[in-house]
């Protein structure tokens, strides 16, 4: 017996001792992850955009801002690609944040709040890493479902829920004077019964909202460990009013994954059936649900605390990248240099400065047009949403941004490419009555349509826009433009070089009307037949 005493203990201290290890070492193992990936895409990475986007879709402030960036523009851009290189967050609160801050721009005066952390995260390594592992806390997926709690509608009372007072009384009041009157005693199984149905309809309420709670109650954890690390770099928040939530918690089940363990089911049974007895987690329920509704600005202002603090050390991981990054400038002049597309590997830099209100580009296919404009816009995009551009300098007036650059049929609707091409320009005709500068970004104007009407309208349309505060930048294939638009626009063009039998892009960004054709040449190094090369050159 006296072995066995000092036997039970010194295995319990081992245990301790050996859990200790295990956990030291598995933190070991994390912070050298986050070390090693710091700069580095987290490729390969699942993301469930009808999730993510649903802050962004839901959320007051997308309708308030200066501009939300359009699903067109969204889809001509490659902002999902985009998106996926630059999310690092290490929480799904930060995940919907991100994205939200993607799309949303602010207005100009509104100083960009992201830039102080960013600069925090770069500059404080240490710190870095412990806030990294903090929000790593918040990484569950059911994270997505706390933007629910902000923006769906709650459960109201139901009109029995009077009922639910009444049969927790009735339960105790039976139980209490038991003591003196035992036949009370069978009163209690109806009772339970009743209680018991009640408990377990009302489960299917409580999974409605078991995921976003889950997490939430974890963000009211963990924020407190956060404000220890920012003195001006982010507004403090208050959270007091959401504690009682905490209180309500105690007495409803959210499913979780230690449910499956026996020892963990057995333990939850037993305070089940005391829960059943006094119907307390029906009553517990909806005054959870009554304080959700009460203190969703409350939720919101946490959710955003937490989301800009993930959002930036994510911003800060891609600017501690390989790929050049600078802050931008804003003006009424539009200047750039050694500007690339974030996702293109070894991207040529190009650079220009215009003194016309845009420019007209011409190339021929794959060397390189559509992807410089998209750089453009997407380049105009990070400015102002995250206040850094990838290049060495950009300096541009601060946009609205429209687009048109990817443009199918549309089956459902029964509209032709041509019908598609005239709806998405004329949001951008629209667009240009404001006297907020924009950028329109626009990819072979009226390509659905003949020759001739396609030069007299897109002649129209540049000339339309070639007004007030506004940037336009065109890709074309039609020459006929910038003889017609030279006056309007600075030319400039992409060339490339037929050697033997290849052909060379350099994707240099050069200044200046296209001289060099080489579209018949390239029929030739495919081997079209002499035929038809013969008769090209002879037209």
């Amino acid at each position: 017996m006296n072995s066995l005493l000092f036997i039970l203990p010194l295995l319990l201290l081992l245990f301790l001792l050996f859990q200790y290890i295990y956990l030291r070492k598995e933190r070991k193992k994390r912070v050298h992850s986050l070390v090693k990936n710091w700069g580095k895409s987290h490729e390969g990475r699942y993301i469930n955009f009808d999730r993510t986007k649903q802050y962004f879709l839901k959320s007051r402030y997308s309708s308030i801002a200066f501009q939300a960036i359009s699903a067109n523009s969204i889809h001509d851009l490659d902002l999902h690609d985009v998106f996926r290189f630059i999310n690092r967050t290490m929480s799904s609160i930060g995940e919907q944040f991100l994205y939200f801050k993607l799309l949303t721009l602010d207005t100009p005066q509104e100083k960009n709040k992201l830039t102080p952390l960013v600069r925090y995260f770069k500059e404080n390594k240490k710190e870095r890493i412990e806030i990294q592992q903090l929000l790593s806390e918040l990484k569950s997926p059911k994270g997505y479902n706390v933007e629910k709690l902000i923006h769906d509608r709650h459960l109201t009372l139901p009109s029995h829920y009077e009922f639910y007072y009444l049969s927790s009384f009735a339960t105790i009041s039976a139980l209490v004077l038991s003591i003196w009157f035992p036949f009370l005693l069978i009163i209690l199984i109806p009772l339970f019964i009743v209680n018991m149905g009640m408990h377990y309809y009302n489960k299917k309420n409580i999974d409605k909202y078991s995921e976003g709670l889950y997490v939430l109650f974890k963000m009211m954890k963990v924020k407190p460990e956060l404000e220890k690390y920012f003195d001006t770099e982010i507004k403090a928040i208050s959270i007091d009013k959401l504690q009682q939530l905490r209180f309500y918690s105690f007495f409803i089940h959210f499913a979780s994954n230690h449910d499956q363990d026996p020892l963990a089911q057995l333990v939850i049974w037993n305070v089940e059936l005391l829960k059943i007895f006094l119907n307390v987690e029906v009553i517990s329920f909806y005054k959870c649900i009554q304080k959700l509704e009460k203190h969703k600005e409350t939720i919101e202002e946490l959710f955003q605390y937490i989301g800009m603090i993930d959002a930036a050390q994510s911003i800060a991981n891609v600017q501690s990248g390989e790929l050049t990054t600078c802050q931008p400038s804003f003006s009424n002049h539009f200047n750039v240099e050694a500007i690339t597309h974030p996702l293109i590997h070894d991207c040529v830099a190009n650079s220009f400065s215009l003194d016309k209100k845009g420019m007209l580009l011409t190339g021929s296919n794959m060397s390189g047009k559509t992807t410089f404009i998209r750089t453009v816009a997407i380049n105009a995009i990070f400015a102002q949403a995250f206040d850094f551009c990838f290049g060495e300098k950009y300096n541009a007036p601060y946009f609205k941004i429209y687009t048109s650059i990817r443009i199918s049929d549309n089956l459902r609707e029964k509209t032709s490419y041509y019908l598609q091409e005239v709806k998405s320009i004329k949001k951008i005709v629209d667009a240009s009555q404001t006297n907020t500068p924009c950028l329109f970004v626009m990819d072979e104007l009226f390509k659905g349509t003949n020759t001739l009407e396609r030069i007299k309208s897109a002649n129209a349309i540049l000339s339309y826009l070639n007004k007030g505060p506004h940037y336009t930048f065109v890709a074309t294939h039609d020459l006929e433009l910038t003889a017609l638009q030279a006056s309007h626009y600075e030319l400039w063009h992409f060339a490339e070089v037929v050697e033997k039998e290849n052909v060379y892009f350099d994707h240099k960004l050069k200044k200046g009307k296209l001289s060099r054709f080489n579209a018949i040449k390239i029929l030739k190094l495919n081997n079209y037949p002499e035929e038809i090369i013969n008769t090209c050159l002879d037209t």
